[in-house]
């Protein structure tokens, strides 16, 4: 008889057994990948507490490159055995939360001890985000209301005078030019318009 103390985590219908890795459903071995396995284990041990994506990376997939469909695969993988019963939880930007009350048991010999009964912590809502978001927005629309308000604007030049930065001069050597030109009864028109 071995001295050796074994540990169960029982949760709904199941029992998944940490030292020899393995699920099962009531008295049913379940099939299940050795990396969807060990994400289970990682995630009932830490009994409602979020794992982060790197966690599961570092302790997972440590030493192997790994992409984030992966894990989202085996999280999936997950969710089908257990039948989409909102066991494991995603919650956004953080990682992963396993909701389910988990009792560990540890076993030695044919003694059996109930050990702990743990109720997952409840999500916290992510709120003080939104408010910095809104912030942000009614900041740049005051800045660019403001902004158009002091900025300054070229008034259109009178019909009368010349625009700015032109010659007046010039301008009345041009007009007075175009008015010989228009005049059809003078000889030599061009030339004095010209001129």
């Amino acid at each position: 008889m071995s001295n050796k103390v074994r540990h169960f985590y029982e949760f709904e219908e199941f029992r998944l057994d940490a030292n020899n890795p393995s699920l099962w459903r009531a008295d049913e071995l379940v099939s299940i990948s050795p990396k969807a396995l060990e994400t289970l284990i990682l995630l009932v041990q830490k009994k409602g507490e979020i794992v982060s994506r790197e966690e599961l990376i570092e302790t997972i997939w440590k030493d192997t490159f790994v992409e984030e469909g992966n894990i989202n695969y085996t999280i999936s993988l997950l969710r089908k055995i257990f039948e989409n019963k909102d066991l494991i939880k995603t919650v956004p930007r953080h990682g992963y939360r396993f909701t389910a009350e988990v009792r560990e048991i540890s076993q030695n010999g044919h003694n059996s001890t109930q050990i702990a009964s743990v109720k997952p912590a409840p999500i916290a809502k992510n709120r003080p985000f939104r408010w910095v978001l809104v912030s942000v927005f009614i900041v740049g629309i005051l800045f660019l209301t403001s902004f158009a308000y002091f900025w300054p604007v070229e008034k259109p030049a009178k019909a009368s005078g010349a625009e700015p930065g032109q010659n007046s001069e010039a301008m009345q050597s041009y007009l007075r030019g175009k008015m010989i030109l228009d005049k059809r009864s003078a000889e030599n028109r061009e030339e004095k318009a010209i001129d």
